[in-house]
């Protein structure tokens, strides 16, 4: 355990840079046991859930979605983030039924 304490850095802070329902970015202050200090960025995703669709013949199924992002076209797998209260297989089916009908 010694060793550990000895190699483990300490955090001075974490100010949030950016927050959304899809992605929280933070800036954090780290100082190693050396004494050397720098900011390291930090990217936290909510849970979330990607399907993979089998049909009778074992074919994968995917959906046919335009990205505004990119300005493309692409095929997917349904997929979208678990909501607060639900569980990753009720996230699963819910977003099967609404990316495929």
């Amino acid at each position: 355990m010694l060793e550990d304490q000895q190699t483990r850095g300490r955090m001075h802070g974490e100010p949030q840079i950016y927050a959304s329902r899809w992605v929280e970015v933070s800036l954090v202050d780290v100082e190693l046991p050396d004494g050397e200090r720098f900011e390291h960025h930090v990217v936290r995703l909510p849970s979330a859930v990607a399907v993979v669709v089998l049909d009778d013949a074992e074919q994968v199924r995917m959906t046919w979605r335009h990205r505004f992002i990119c300005d493309r076209r692409g095929w997917e797998l349904p997929a979208d983030l678990v909501d607060p209260g639900e569980d990753a297989a009720e996230t699963a089916a819910r977003e099967v039924e609404e990316e495929t009908g």
